[in-house]
């Protein structure tokens, strides 16, 4: 079982929302199997998972926003620096009256790539997701790494471009700093 919460904040614009624009709450089920399997090309596949994934926002119409999905997870590690993993997902379809957002797939697609290399004691990820049906396309981009005074505390800063940043605004696209 697994629990997910993202908010935005937005405390600067009090006459829409204030302090918080859209919070996210993902429950999830699922099975993971951790083991090494050593395949080719230096591949180490570390992580298979397979879960139930329900995602919404919590509000009501006209906002309301809310979607099921059976998703799967492969991560592996390439060589000692790069990790590699895959999330492809299946929308369990809304009945015609009840779904909020029919089209989302048109704007989250079908999964999504996530790479990250490490230098020293940096961390550079990078997260892409499209649909090529629509050509929504979008890019993550990240960075962090361990404060001098606390190696459990992050310096991290992150740059989103495209769609489905937050379920709100998941048909618009947003150029976020963060």
């Amino acid at each position: 079982f697994g629990y997910t919460q993202q908010s935005f904040f937005q405390a600067y614009n009090t006459e829409y929302s204030s302090p918080f624009r859209d919070t996210s709450y993902e429950p999830e089920l699922g099975i993971k199997i951790e083991k090494d399997w050593q395949l080719p090309l230096n591949i180490n596949l570390r992580l298979i998972r397979l879960a139930l994934v329900h995602q919404s926002n919590g509000q009501t119409k006209p906002l309301s926003r809310s979607w099921n999905r059976v998703m799967g997870t492969a991560i592996a590690d390439w060589g000692e620096n790069w990790t590699i993993a895959i999330r492809p997902w299946v929308r369990i379809p809304d009945d015609e009256d009840s779904d909020d957002n029919p089209d989302i797939i048109d704007y989250f697609g079908y999964g999504e790539l996530y790479l990250q290399h490490r230098l020293g004691k940096n961390r550079l990820n990078l997260m892409l997701r499209s649909n090529i049906e629509t050509d929504k396309k979008t890019v993550q981009l990240s960075w962090s790494r361990p404060t001098w005074w606390n190696k459990d505390i992050q310096f991290y800063i992150q740059y989103f471009h495209g769609y489905g940043e937050s379920l709100v605004d998941y048909n618009h696209q947003v150029n976020r700093l963060g």
